[in-house]
């Protein structure tokens, strides 16, 4: 119930909750249907309460995919991915970098441990298959 005093009066509302006088009731917007397109490709659509101009992708305009192209884009990739180095440090876990000799370190990132050589070498061992960080 919102309720006010103006000059004296009184008077009370209801409204639908999270309402108020900053943000009164508004119809309700359809999220699932797309905005409409502008001549120049923008559209407004609305993300959360505030509208928003955007522009479509350069290729393509905008568009909702068919089934097809659904089942096209979940297939998996006939090719893999190699990995030739692994770059960071995650500076979030305490004494996690572990001498394994005088030119190997040992640390976790991510869900990999990495064994970094440190003779100039720059070459790497990665230990992977873990689902989670390792801690």
């Amino acid at each position: 119930v919102f309720s006010c005093s103006p000059k004296g009066a009184s008077r009370s509302v209801t409204m639908p909750s999270g309402c108020g006088a900053k943000y009164p009731p508004q119809k309700p917007v359809s999220r699932t249907e797309m905005p409409d397109i502008a001549a120049d490709g923008s559209m407004i659509p609305i993300f959360g309460r505030r509208k928003c101009l955007v522009f479509c992708p350069s290729q393509g305009g905008w568009h909702h995919p068919t089934e097809q192209q659904k089942a096209q884009q979940a297939r998996l990739p006939d090719h893999e991915l190699e990995r030739m180095h692994v770059f960071g440090y995650n500076g979030d876990r305490r004494h996690a970098i572990f001498w394994v000799d005088n030119n190997r370190a040992m640390y976790p990132l991510a869900s990999l441990v990495v064994i970094q050589h440190l003779d100039g070498s720059r070459r790497q061992a990665v230990f992977e298959g873990h689902t989670d960080d390792v801690t």
